[in-house]
């Protein structure tokens, strides 16, 4: 399903078949077995190209299928799920650059597209993001080349969300004062 939600919502993105098992932090013989089940409906790049291919939905309608809750029912692709996947892995990516060649494309693709997803995470997903960002090792920022005022957008965001959460509970914040 992480494969499904990845390709579908982030179709966009030019990473190879390589590069998404890697991204995804999944194993290339089952990335590759997940996807070769649904090869009717995806096209799988061979193993020889995997690593320039990527694969991609033959057709939308397969797509709009998984898209909608009503029609795929459990096979349903939750688009907030497949945001903070991206955002959770990506913080992986930018935390450990370790400025090799083989993860170039994956630090520009997360940080292109991980903090978007972090600054657009629906509410539910908060406190797992908070939760990594605790562990988060922001010494590495300079070297994943995140501009200082996206980590500024992100943090000004979550401080907004907890003060919301906490003039919610009126007895926290009376024990405070």
């Amino acid at each position: 399903m992480r494969i499904l939600r990845f390709l579908i919502f982030y179709f966009y993105h030019r990473l190879s078949a390589n590069d998404q098992a890697r991204f995804l932090h999944l194993d290339q013989g089952i990335f590759r077995r997940s996807l070769q089940n649904l090869h009717s409906v995806i096209y799988v790049p061979s193993v020889g190209e995997s690593h320039r291919a990527r694969p991609r939905v033959y057709h939308t309608s397969f797509s709009d299928f998984l898209k909608d809750p009503n029609r795929s029912g459990k096979f349903w692709l939750n688009p907030d799920a497949a945001m903070n996947d991206v955002a959770l892995q990506s913080l992986h990516w930018m935390e450990n650059d370790d400025r090799s060649q083989s993860n170039e494309t994956l630090i520009e693709f997360s940080v292109l597209h991980g903090w978007h997803a972090c600054w657009n995470l629906p509410n539910d997903f908060i406190p797992g993001l908070i939760n990594r960002l605790e562990h988060f090792n922001f010494s590495h920022i300079t070297q994943a080349h995140i501009i200082a005022d996206d980590v500024a957008k992100l943090l000004k965001r979550l401080y907004s969300l907890v003060r919301k959460h906490l003039q919610q509970i009126p007895h926290l914040c009376h024990s405070r004062e």
